[in-house]
């Protein structure tokens, strides 16, 4: 048995290595369409930002976290938080310490490139952890490296946060399983928590990955398979300690701000009632009596939540201000009946999305059925995940694995009857006709510096206007 496990995890890692280089190779070929002249530019309005951030911590002058520049004349404080600019500012010091010539961008251009060989990896653990069989792995995994959304995410330049969101998603629906499979070792139930805790560190929002992990919790406690007390313990307190440290560094925490917006006591309290959540429902088994404190608990706790989650539902509704002039918070589906648009949602989601209404009853029918712990928390994660996939086109990362890896486990399913082999090919056959879009339409196309056409065109003019300014400060306006 131990023989064969060894041998099933050294495919595994093959997979996951051979995978995480066709995901590599891909994401490298942007570094084209971000390179004008001799410079590297960031590619995308947000990845600007990011790179102003980071280069002003390399440079010593520390992270800005409220920006007297934004909003005139007020200022604004920043959304983001702090650990994702913070560390690329590092990674750019400790470039320079090796090349004290190296360009900013030439160096972080490459951070979300080499990043997504982590990512393949997580995608490949988490599709063994589903109960693929491993050459159904194999073809999952070159799916998800063939994925126009992958290469949208970790595409050179592309330094936006949203990969590292991407990780989160992946790592905390797979630290769930892993305790989940053995409840009883609380080393596992506290690399969950560390996971759920430190996710806020790197987007606020971050903290809607609870939600998946209470709703299948709740489940396998009414099911009478809750992990054992101590354990939940555990788990409640290291999400708490890891979330309290990820504040620490934070400006608005310090500020004593309790917003869903900042990272701040907003996400501190979250943490705590997650935590108090699954502690009483490991506390007692299941019964009525039970279910009201933990269904009352959850109430009152949520009380001091209510504006954030209303504000947080407008966010996902795009009833905020302006949201109907953005692309990237346009629901795919309704993309999809826009003849115009449904060349790029293709392009972008692959065939596979055509086939998400059966993803979804999958995990219905998962969570209804006699499953076991760790595949009731996947089921929830995944119908959590595509959900928000659903809802708008910048949440790709959170529906995008489940996407693949269910599609895989039905096909599967349904080849139950034919040799293997046969699932495979068929498998493969789909893979490759679902990825006909991307192959097409995004991962070999030119794509314009900074991925605007006027950026790319007005490029030149930058340098003088620059000049002219530092002459001159305060007559010129420019935004991107």
């Amino acid at each position: 048995m131990n023989a064969k496990a060894d041998s099933q995890r050294g495919y595994r890692i093959a997979v996951a290595l051979v995978c995480g280089l066709v995901a590599l190779w891909l994401a490298a070929l942007m570094r084209d369409s971000a390179q004008v002249g001799d410079a590297y530019v960031p590619m995308g309005n947000d990845s600007f930002y990011h790179a102003r951030r980071m280069i002003d911590v390399a440079e010593g002058r520390g992270l800005t976290q409220f920006d007297d520049r934004m909003h005139l004349p007020e200022g604004s404080w920043i959304t983001w938080p702090w650990a994702y600019d913070w560390l690329g500012g590092q990674l750019l010091s400790l470039a320079r310490v090796v090349d004290a010539d190296a360009r900013p961008m030439a160096v972080l251009g490459w951070i979300p490139v080499v990043w997504v060989l982590v990512n393949v990896a997580l995608f490949t653990a988490l599709a063994a952890a589903a109960r693929l069989r491993i050459e159904l792995v194999a073809c999952a995994a070159l799916a998800f490296a063939l994925s126009g959304a992958l290469q949208a995410l970790h595409g050179f330049g592309i330094i936006d946060h949203h990969f590292i969101e991407l990780s989160f998603v992946l790592a905390s629906v797979l630290a769930l399983m892993r305790w989940l499979d053995a409840p009883e070792q609380s080393r596992r139930a506290a690399i969950a928590g560390a996971v759920l805790g430190a996710a806020v560190a790197f987007h606020t929002g971050a903290f809607v990955l609870q939600v998946p992990a209470l709703i299948a919790l709740a489940i396998v406690w009414l099911r009478g398979e809750m992990p054992p007390g101590p354990q939940a313990r555990v788990f409640g307190a290291t999400l708490v300690a890891v979330t309290l440290l990820t504040l620490l560094p934070s400006a608005p925490f310090r500020d004593l701000q309790f917003s869903l917006t900042t990272l701040s006591a907003f996400h501190g309290y979250v943490a705590l009632c997650t935590a108090i959540v699954t502690v009483l429902m490991a506390g007692k088994p299941f019964d009525r009596r039970q279910l009201a404190i933990v269904a009352g608990s959850a109430a009152v706790l949520g009380v001091p939540l209510i504006g954030g989650l209303l504000l947080g539902g407008a966010f996902l509704s795009g009833e905020l201000l302006l949201f109907d002039r953005i692309s990237e918070v346009r629901s795919p589906i309704a993309d999809l009946f826009l003849a115009g648009a449904r060349p790029a949602v293709f392009s972008l989601y692959s065939y596979l999305i055509l086939l998400v209404p059966f993803a979804l009853l999958w995990c219905l029918w998962t969570l209804t059925r006699r499953a076991s712990p760790s595949q009731i928390a996947f089921a929830a994660w995944a119908l959590f995940g595509l959900t928000l996939m659903l809802l708008q086109q910048r949440l790709v990362y959170f529906g995008l694995a489940a996407m693949v890896i269910v599609t895989v486990l039905i096909l599967q399913q349904l080849g139950k009857a034919l040799p293997r082999a046969g699932t495979a090919v068929a498998t493969l056959i789909v893979v490759a006709i679902s990825v006909q879009p991307q192959l097409s339409g995004q991962l070999f196309a030119d794509q314009p510096a900074g991925l605007r056409r006027a950026y790319e065109m007005s490029y030149a003019l930058y340098a003088p206007l620059a000049d002219a300014w530092a002459e001159q400060p305060g007559h010129g306006h420019a935004g991107n």
